[in-house]
C-alpha cells in the first residue's frame, strides 16, 4: 500500500463514527444508483439494412399512358382529362414513374386480384432482398410490422409475409392500415418500442408499401383526381435489431423518435379523407386546407423536435437575444428555456398560430412549472425581442430560425409536392410512405453519408399526424447491388426540369416593354 493510500485510509478511520456511517452510506447509493442506471438503460437499436423495391421496366407509366388509360377507359369528361393533364405536368413526376398492374392489363377495371397481385410483387421481393443481404433467416425475425394505408385485406399482409418466409410460431405481427404516409417511419419507431421491451435481442422487420390498384379513381370531382396522378407503385423493407454483436454488420443507429397527432383538429382530420362522390366512386379527397394543415401540424411538430437536436450553440443564439436586448429577463432556469423555446416557434418564417415549447421544456424535462408571468405574455415578449434585434425589420426577424443544418447533415422528408426531394419524386412518383427510403436511397447512390452524420427522416400523413426518425451513420455507404437508383442516379440532379419563373417576378427586356405600350396605345 502506497503511504499516499495508507493516510487516507488512516484519516478515515479517525473519523468519527457519525460522519463515517452517512457518508459510506451515500458512497454505496451512489454505486447502486450508477448500476441501476447502466441496467436500465435501453439498448442502442440499429438499422441493419434496408432495400427497396424496383418494378420491371413494362410498369413504367409516362404521360402518353396516362393520357391512353384515361381515353379507353371511357369514364372520364374531357374537361376531367385535361385537368389530370394539367396535374401530371405540374407534379413533378418524370417519365419513368411505375404503375399498378390493371393499367397495363386493358381491362380497365380495378379488381382484388389486381390489388393482391400488386402487393405480394412489391412485399415478396423487397423482404426476400433483405433477408438474403443481412444474412438473416425468417424465423430470426421476432417482430414484424407491415404498413399499408389503403388496402387491408383478410388474411392480413402481414400474415401473407408469414406464411410466404414460414417464419416461427411466436412472431408478434402487426399491419397497420389507414396511417397516410407516415406509416413507414411510424413502423420505425413501434419496432424500436417493442424490441427495447423485449428481455431478449432480436430482430423486427418493418415493411412499408401502398396499394393504388384498389383506389384508383374513376369519376370527375377535381378534390379526388390529384391522388391518380401523383402516387405510384413502390415498397420498402428495413430490418431493425438490437443485437450488439450486429453492430459492426449495420448501417445506421437509432438516436432519436417523435411523433404527433393533431387527429383532434377538426380541420386536420377533414384535410385528406376517404369518401364517396356524388355517384358513388371512392377516393380520397384532398381539400384545399390540406397545405394549411400540413404546414401548421409540421411547425408544431418541428418546434417538439428542435430542442432535443439542435446544438447548444443554435439554441444560445436565441439566449444571447434575451440578454442583449435586456426584455423579460427571469431569474428562473426553466423560464430561460422557455423564453429560448418561445423565440424559436415565433420567429418560424410561416406566420401561423404557433405551439408553445414552454410544456415541452418546463414540464417534460426540468419538472418544472411555467411563470404564471411567462403564461400571460409570452407572445408579447418573443415578438419585441425578435423586433428589437432585427432593428425593426420583419423580414430580418422571420430570419431568426434555427439552422437545422447544423444538426443533419441529410434530411429525407416525404415528397407531398414538389419542393422536398424533386428527384425522388421525378423519378419515383409519391410512392407514400415507402418514399424516405427511397431518397435515403439517392443518398447513398450518390456516395454522400459518411461515418458520424446524422440523418432525418420526415413523414406526415392524413389525420394529420408526423413522425420522426433521427439516424447516425456507422460507417460509410455506398449503393448496394439492389439500390433502385442504380443506372439513373448520375443523371440527377441534371434531370430535373427548370422550375418556371412567376409572372410577378418577370421583368420584360426594353424592346417587349416598348411593343407593350404600343400595343397598350
Amino acid at each position: 500500500m502506497s503511504p499516499s493510500t495508507a493516510a487516507a485510509a488512516s484519516s478515515l478511520r479517525a473519523l468519527p463514527l457519525h460522519i463515517l456511517v452517512p457518508l459510506v452510506a451515500s458512497a454505496l447509493a451512489f454505486i447502486v444508483a450508477v448500476f441501476r442506471r447502466i441496467l436500465r438503460r435501453p439498448r442502442p437499436v440499429y438499422l441493419l439494412n434496408y432495400s427497396c423495391h424496383l418494378p420491371d421496366a413494362d410498369r413504367q407509366c409516362n404521360l402518353e399512358v396516362c393520357e391512353y388509360f384515361g381515353l379507353r377507359s371511357k369514364r372520364y369528361t374531357d374537361e376531367t382529362a385535361d385537368f389530370m393533364r394539367l396535374i401530371f405536368r405540374k407534379s413533378g413526376l418524370g417519365q419513368e414513374t411505375f404503375a399498378p398492374p390493371f393499367i397495363f392489363s386493358g381491362k380497365f377495371e380495378k379488381t382484388l386480384a389486381f390489388a393482391i397481385q400488386e402487393a405480394e410483387e412489391g412485399l415478396f421481393t423487397v423482404v426476400s432482398q433483405l433477408l438474403a443481404k443481412s444474412d438473416v433467416s425468417p424465423r430470426d425475425v421476432s417482430v414484424l410490422i407491415v404498413a399499408c394505408s389503403m388496402f387491408s385485406p383478410q388474411p392480413s399482409l402481414a400474415t401473407m409475409i408469414v406464411r410466404r418466409f414460414k417464419m416461427r410460431d411466436d412472431v408478434k405481427a402487426y399491419s397497420f392500415a389507414g396511417m397516410g404516409c407516415s406509416a413507414g417511419t411510424v413502423g420505425i419507431d413501434m419496432a424500436a418500442r417493442l424490441l427495447r421491451v423485449q428481455r431478449r435481442p432480436g430482430y423486427a422487420l418493418v415493411v412499408v408499401t401502398e396499394n393504388t390498384s384498389l383506389n384508383w379513381y374513376f369519376g370527375n370531382n377535381k378534390h379526388m383526381l390529384v391522388t391518380n396522378c401523383i402516387f405510384r407503385v413502390g415498397s420498402a423493407a428495413a430490418l431493425i435489431t438490437d443485437v450488439p454483436a450486429r453492430r459492426a454488420d449495420a448501417k445506421y443507429e437509432l438516436l432519436r423518435t417523435l411523433r404527433t397527432h393533431h387527429g383532434a383538429d377538426d380541420a386536420a382530420y377533414n384535410a385528406a379523407v376517404q369518401m364517396e362522390d356524388e355517384d358513388g366512386g371512392v377516393g380520397v379527397a384532398l381539400t384545399k386546407d390540406l397545405v394549411r394543415v400540413a404546414g401548421a401540424g409540421l411547425r408544431s411538430h418541428i418546434a417538439t423536435l428542435a430542442p432535443y437536436v439542435l446544438p447548444v450553440s443554435e439554441l444560445l443564439r436565441f439566449f444571447k437575444v434575451n440578454q442583449n436586448e435586456n426584455v423579460g429577463r427571469f431569474k428562473h432556469s426553466h423560464c430561460i428555456f422557455a423564453d429560448v423555446a418561445s423565440i424559436y416557434t415565433l420567429t418560424y418564417p410561416l406566420r401561423v398560430e404557433p405551439i408553445t415549447l414552454v410544456s415541452i421544456v418546463s414540464i417534460d424535462l426540468l419538472k418544472i412549472k411555467t411563470s404564471p408571468l411567462l403564461k400571460m405574455s409570452w407572445k408579447l415578449y418573443v415578438y419585441r425581442v425578435a423586433w428589437a434585434y432585427s432593428g425593426g425589420n420583419p423580414k430580418a426577424a422571420a430570419a431568426l430560425v434555427p439552422d437545422f443544418q447544423r444538426a443533419f447533415e441529410h434530411m429525407c422528408i416525404h415528397s407531398g409536392g414538389k419542393a422536398p426531394a424533386r428527384a425522388t419524386l421525378h423519378r419515383f412518383g409519391n410512392t407514400s410512405s415507402s418514399l424516405v427510403f427511397y431518397e435515403l436511397a439517392y443518398f447513398e447512390a450518390k456516395r454522400r453519408v459518411r461515418a458520424g452524420d446524422r440523418l432525418w427522416m420526415l413523414a406526415f400523413g392524413t389525420g394529420f399526424k408526423a413522425c420522426s426518425v433521427v439516424w447516425r451513420a456507422l460507417r460509410d455507404s455506398g449503393p448496394d447491388a439492389d439500390n433502385p437508383w442504380n443506372g439513373c442516379a448520375h443523371r440527377y440532379p441534371a434531370a430535373l426540369p427548370v422550375p418556371t419563373p412567376r409572372r410577378q417576378n418577370y421583368q420584360p427586356q426594353p424592346e417587349q416593354q416598348q411593343q407593350l405600350e404600343e400595343q397598350k396605345k
